[in-house]
């Protein structure tokens, strides 16, 4: 079966100032939620001299996140990627040197 979702506003409701702007948080937040289907979050920590080797390998909305560990010469990565890809992502990633990868389910993404 297949199904589509459709916000629906009366006119009068959306000439309203206040009201069109309610609305418009309401498709906002719905939107986030349908976008962030069929994708997760991958996080991993990539010592420094691989660090660009996994950045080249990795897929993104625009780049990846990156930040440095405490006190470390290793670095946090972290980027959205599709799920359906995500299997075959994360061995390659550990055998270009990411560790303590993990992957967690995104409820919403918005633009």
């Amino acid at each position: 079966m297949e199904s589509s979702s459709k916000l629906i506003a009366n006119k009068k409701s959306w000439e309203d100032p206040v009201k069109r702007q309610e609305i418009e948080e309401i498709k906002t937040l719905l939107l986030s939620v349908i976008e962030a289907r069929g994708k997760v979050l991958i996080d991993m920590n990539v010592p420094a001299d691989k660090l660009d080797a996994v950045i080249e390998a990795l897929p993104s909305m625009k780049r990846p996140t990156v930040s440095q560990l405490y006190k470390s010469d290793f670095y946090a990565v972290e980027t959205v990627v599709n799920k359906n890809e995500v299997n075959l992502l994360i061995p390659k990633l550990k055998s270009l040197g990411a560790e303590d990868i993990l992957e967690m389910d995104i409820s919403k993404i918005v633009y």
